[in-house]
């Protein structure tokens, strides 16, 4: 097979995957995203040392976003609590004032479906800064009156953590992107949906954002994101 339809065909595998189609082999997400799930908030905040547990435990989803709940394999869903925050940057209308948060982590089953989290609560480390992907609770599913995040995946959270070690030092010595950039870039990105179902405006609107943002496309990892998506829209066809 050309080079090129491998490298379509692999795009393709990987957009039925994050769009939610039943996976042909093992579930295997990808560290940085090419688009963003409609309804996710992304913050910048401090990891502290401590944890809060659930006092209400049993999962209701009710108490879960939508979008995320219903996603939740509730066989093996429970929560237990979650690590505390402090909330750096938070564009999110009318919840700027929060100084702190409760982070949930989920694991993920052979499905991507999220599960519960078996580690300990406390899984980023005291003082780790970095852009965090979470889905806010309704207010009456958050831990100790405070805003409570499910984060999904919680393994690859903070997504870009400040001085990122994730970042191979073969991919060049330029400047990395601060967390508050990347909170920036990954606002940007189109949902799953649109990328899906108009991948080519999807492209343009994402070119329009980057040449309005010269400094912050030139950072890493902003080529290899937005990479993902013009890739995909050329593999969409016309």
């Amino acid at each position: 097979m050309p080079a090129s339809r491998c490298r379509s065909a692999a795009l393709l595998c990987c957009a039925a995957l994050i769009f939610g189609a039943t996976p042909l082999v093992a579930c295997d997400p990808a560290w940085l995203p090419m688009a963003r799930p409609e309804g996710i908030s992304i913050f910048v905040a401090l990891a502290l040392a401590d944890t809060l547990l659930d006092g209400a435990m049993a999962l209701g989803k009710a108490r879960l976003r939508a979008g995320f709940g219903e996603r939740v394999d509730s066989a093996i869903g429970e929560t237990r609590g979650g690590q505390r925050v402090r909330l750096l940057r938070w564009n999110e209308a009318g919840r700027r004032t929060a100084r702190e948060a409760v982070l949930v982590p989920w694991a993920y089953g052979p499905d991507c479906r999220p599960i519960a989290w078996g580690d300990r609560l406390r899984w980023m480390p005291e003082g780790r800064r970095g852009a965090i992907t979470g889905w806010l609770r309704p207010e009456q599913g958050w831990i100790g009156g405070l805003p409570t995040f499910d984060v999904e995946m919680a393994w690859r959270e903070p997504v870009w953590a400040e001085g990122e070690p994730r970042w191979p030092e073969a991919a060049g010595t330029g400047r990395r992107m601060s967390p508050e950039e990347f909170l920036e870039l990954y606002s940007a990105l189109p949902t799953f949906e649109r990328l899906k179902q108009h991948p080519r405006a999807a492209a343009e609107g994402l070119r329009a954002w980057e040449r309005e943002h010269p400094g912050i496309t030139k950072l890493a990892p902003a080529g290899t994101m937005t990479g993902y998506v013009y890739r995909y829209a050329a593999s969409a066809g016309p």
